[in-house]
């Protein structure tokens, strides 16, 4: 594993996906004079969580696809790639933020700032989020778990899965090494990338009924039909029974280990 030739990448993508998503919305907000959240309703509709969640797919895989082009790929340095340009990411974020807010400021009369739901009228687009490493890596990820497992709810959840994050890096990591099998096996790698087609593709390649996509889609039991095909994939790529078991519950780490160092 060489970690220049990793950094270097890293920070290349980490500022590609910046550049396509902070940056080019905040200087949207500059070149049109965007002042209030009202005014930014069109941009930031156009700059979505999706957006963001497919720049972000985009620049993992040209990351992975960029290093194994130097370096022969395994599973450790796909995972270090993807965690760094998540960290990077977050660097530049906050430091387009700074600028952009100092920028408006320099342009524009501070107003007094407010206090309580009165602070809510002074907040703008060009407001910059706290540097917090902690909160965003750590705290936020562990309050969105034990949010799901006391409430049911899916909405902190879900937001595990706000660009860039470890969970969206994992993620990516898991499906671009069934992407290379996929290229492997002679099937259309991009099926990797599409929920339902992920699934068809991993059933024929365990020889297993197609129809059997459709108790995959629900939740809970999908994973009997999950574990079965995965009893199937483990054996062709020879890998013990209780290996399955994690395939089917950590595909990310169990798909990734076998299919990137085999």
């Amino acid at each position: 594993m060489d970690l220049k030739v990793l950094f270097e990448i890293s920070l290349k993508k980490s500022v590609l996906y910046v550049a396509l998503t902070t940056f080019l919305l905040k200087s949207l907000y500059f070149i049109f004079g965007v002042q209030t959240f009202q005014d930014a309703a069109i941009f930031n509709a156009i700059f979505s969580q999706p957006y963001k969640i497919a720049v972000f797919s985009v620049v993992l895989v040209l990351g992975f696809e960029s290093y194994k082009k130097l370096v022969s790929i395994r599973f450790v340095s796909c995972l270090l790639l993807s965690i760094s340009i998540v960290l990077i990411s977050y660097v530049l974020n906050w430091a387009t933020d700074m600028l952009f807010a100092y920028v408006h400021q320099l342009g524009n009369t501070p107003e007094k700032t407010s206090t309580g739901i009165l602070s809510l009228a002074s907040f703008t687009p060009y407001d910059a989020n706290s540097f917090d490493l902690w909160q965003y890596f750590v705290m936020t990820p562990y309050i969105a778990c034990v949010e799901f497992i006391t409430t049911g709810s899916l909405s902190w959840l879900m937001a595990l899965f706000a660009t860039p994050s470890f969970f969206m890096a994992v993620t990516m990591v898991y499906c671009y090494s069934v992407f290379l099998w996929f290229k492997d096996q002679q099937q259309a790698g991009y099926w990797a990338f599409i929920p339902v087609l992920h699934s068809v593709g991993l059933l024929k390649l365990a020889n297993k009924p197609l129809w059997w996509v459709l108790p995959m889609c629900i939740p809970f039991v999908r994973y009997i039909p999950k574990y079965a095909m995965n009893l199937s994939l483990a054996r062709e790529l020879k890998r013990s029974k209780s290996y399955a078991i994690g395939m089917t519950f950590v595909p990310w780490f169990f798909y990734g280990k076998a299919l990137l160092d085999k």
